[in-house]
């Protein structure tokens, strides 16, 4: 949508392939949804998830149905979406204006607050919510706790608020409210490193939520010895959302609606996975988008991976010996790591990829063939398109070019080991002594690289040695000759 003439309007509807290239319906999915990479690869991977709604894209109150492949029905399922509600987005705020009476409603905004709420009511009515999302600055409520004192604040808020038909301050009709806030990594870091699992962060294990009391102007934990409490937990299952890594979520069921936020106790020791390695799955450089997804492989099998949002990367083939459930996580460099040099050549992307144990910090190598595509304007010469592998050094992988269309060439490179890789236009020649070639794998094991391929150390030619040795025997003759003549 170039122009952006249907930005204006409140109801949209997109159809088509999220990968179907500039200038058609599917790019502007693609546009909409690419920091979203597990929708996309939903919408990619199979045809039940070819619908999706989004809110506010380009305008606060809209609401945009994308389907990638319709099938018979499925008008009937859009015109159901755009008449039931509207939805109005707002920066850490969503309003559902409900357009018909029932007797339950859920509103999804995982993407805008962190949250979900479904709500079973005794009588049907035509409900509005709001929900805010605050954090310790903006939250409208004073800071002071009833809790005890071990709790430690998360220090993230969600205020709801309904129509007065389904709650007021002389009567409610909720018979039930779930409320589910989910929590990131950095939300229960106290240290400054970004995770949660070090001495000194909230322990997820612990966690559970608070509400403002107004009438004694304090924060106090839920618990189901209030009467409008009747469950609470935490799910401390992580899970990717719109893109969004989260650790879990913290819920409760009860019968009011209000504001919420979270507490827990500091972790007193490190957390501990399987075979007692703690959990630290980290990037080495500084990531500009980042891609995880948890991949089942089987013995031997190949499996292929979409991927969403890395430039020039469109997908990964993966192999390994046995079953495994791996974690796959790749980024698109910001910024390099102060000892990682620029790779030679032209750079069209970096990115960084690993892959662990689920839910360890074991690392895992399976056999994977990368798939990535460069735009022609770049590739001046497709044959000198190369996949460089940062270790050690920056190392050339052979990289086989696959097709073209009438945008961009098409690649497949394989590797065995995981860091930084660029993707590159080279401009020096092969076997350089600026660049190691990446070792080859065979059956047998790794081959150590070619003293060709070593700088400091370039290649002996034996053309060389006769050239030199014959020079020498022509230096070693001019001298007899001009001592023959002093004579």
């Amino acid at each position: 949508m170039n122009n952006h003439t249907l930005t204006n309007k409140s109801h949209i509807v997109v159809v088509g392939r999220p990968y179907a290239g500039d200038g058609t319906a599917g790019n502007i999915t693609y546009t909409i949804l690419k920091e979203s990479s597990d929708i996309l690869a939903m919408m990619w991977d199979s045809d039940a998830n070819r619908l999706f709604t989004d809110y506010g894209i380009w305008n606060s109150t809209q609401t945009v149905v994308m389907l990638s492949h319709p099938y018979p029905l499925d008008h009937f399922k859009v015109l159901s979406i755009l008449k039931s509600f509207i939805k109005i987005v707002h920066d850490g705020a969503v309003i559902v204006q409900f357009q018909t009476p029932r007797t339950t409603f859920s509103v999804e905004a995982i993407k805008e607050t962190d949250s979900f709420i479904r709500v079973d009511m005794a009588n049907a009515v035509t409900p509005t919510i709001e929900m805010t999302i605050y954090n310790t600055t903006t939250v409208p409520y004073p800071l002071s706790y009833g809790l005890s004192a071990d709790e430690k604040v998360v220090g993230k808020y969600l205020e709801i608020n309904v129509s007065e038909n389904v709650q007021n301050e002389t009567s409610e009709i909720i018979d039930h409210a779930i409320i589910v806030m989910y929590y990131t990594a950095s939300d229960l870091d106290r240290t400054g490193d970004m995770d949660a699992n070090d001495v000194g962060d909230i322990d997820e294990n612990t966690l559970g939520l608070i509400w403002y009391n107004p009438s004694v102007n304090k924060w106090e934990k839920l618990s189901s010895d209030m009467d409008w409490v009747y469950e609470t937990g935490v799910q401390t299952t992580d899970a990717i959302i719109y893109g969004t890594y989260y650790e879990g979520y913290v819920w409760a069921n009860v019968s009011h609606l209000s504001v919420y936020g979270m507490s827990g106790q500091e972790m007193t020791q490190p957390p501990e996975e399987e075979d007692g390695i703690n959990v630290l799955p980290m990037f080495s450089a500084v990531p500009q988008v980042t891609f995880y997804k948890i991949i089942q492989l089987s013995a031997g099998e190949v499996q292929n991976v979409s991927i969403t949002n890395i430039p020039g990367i469109y997908e990964l083939s993966l192999k390994y010996p046995e079953m495994i459930s791996l974690m796959l996580y790749l980024s698109e460099i910001k910024y390099l790591p102060s000892d990682v040099p620029e790779a030679p050549g032209d750079v069209y992307s970096y990115f960084e990829m690993l892959f662990t144990k689920t839910k360890t910090n074991i690392k895992v190598y399976p056999v994977t063939q990368i798939y990535f595509k460069v735009p022609k304007d770049f590739a001046t010469d497709k044959e000198r398109i190369t996949l460089m592998h940062y270790e050690n050094g920056w190392n050339r992988v052979e990289t086989e070019v696959t097709g073209e269309d009438g945008e961009s060439y098409y690649y497949m490179a394989e590797v065995t080991s995981f860091s930084i890789f660029a993707i590159t236009l080279t401009t020096a020649e092969p076997g350089e002594a600026s660049i190691l070639e990446e070792p080859t794998i065979s059956r047998e094991g790794t081959q150590e690289p070619t003293s060709e391929a070593i700088p400091g150390k370039p290649p002996v030619r034996f053309e060389l040695i006769i050239l030199i040795f014959a020079l020498l025997i022509a230096l070693g003759f001019a001298y007899y000759l001009s001592t023959r003549k002093r004579l």
